[in-house]
């Protein structure tokens, strides 16, 4: 019995892996297709100032099971604005898009209110919700 529950311990990513690995899907599937989306818009446009730098979070230290079993990392999305240079935190607005990337799948959801999307919609393209994604399991009669 030890036997198999140290190889199941084996078999699961260290939380540092499984963070780096999340915050390279959220930066592939969400920050870099903003990005190329907001290049095309033009510096002197009256449109708010797109964002100069855009930083990601992984708020969560294990991952946590969905009610289909699968698992995901919550993540915050911070940028920054203006022309100043320096790397302080206060410069940075914090969470500006809030969600979830689930490792195993690659997939990324952002939340809008109590309402969960796949990251896609930020760049418009046309997407249902996902009422159980970023939901963490309830457990049934748990006191």
């Amino acid at each position: 019995m030890l036997l198999l529950s140290t190889s199941s311990l084996a078999l699961a990513s260290p939380p540092a892996e499984e963070r780096s690995a999340a915050e390279a899907i959220v930066k592939k599937q969400l920050v870099q297709p903003l990005a190329a989306k907001e290049s095309s818009f033009s510096r002197f446009s009256r449109m708010r100032p797109m964002p100069l730098a855009r930083r990601v979070r992984i708020l969560d230290d294990d991952a946590q099971a969905d009610a289909r079993g699968d698992l995901f990392l919550r993540f915050a999305l911070d940028t920054r604005r203006g022309y100043i240079a320096d790397d302080k935190d206060a410069d940075w607005q914090a969470a500006v898009e809030t969600g979830c990337v689930y490792v195993a799948r690659e997939r990324v959801f952002v939340q809008r209110g109590a309402t969960t999307y796949p990251s896609d919609m930020l760049i418009g393209k046309k997407v249902t919700p996902d009422a159980a994604a970023c939901q963490p399991a309830t457990v049934i009669g748990a006191r």
